[in-house]
């Protein structure tokens, strides 16, 4: 999911720096891990 947030979403993450790019792309990641992925994937 991280390389589909950064090629459609990257827009939002202008004026952060790559750590906090990361860091808000895992936030972003654990709060639709539980829609989107099923059964581990």
């Amino acid at each position: 999911m991280t390389k589909w947030i950064q090629m459609f979403a990257s827009h939002f993450f202008v004026g952060l720096s790559g750590e906090q790019q990361i860091q808000l792309i895992r936030v972003v990641e654990e709060y639709l891990k539980p829609t989107l992925y099923q059964q581990g994937s």
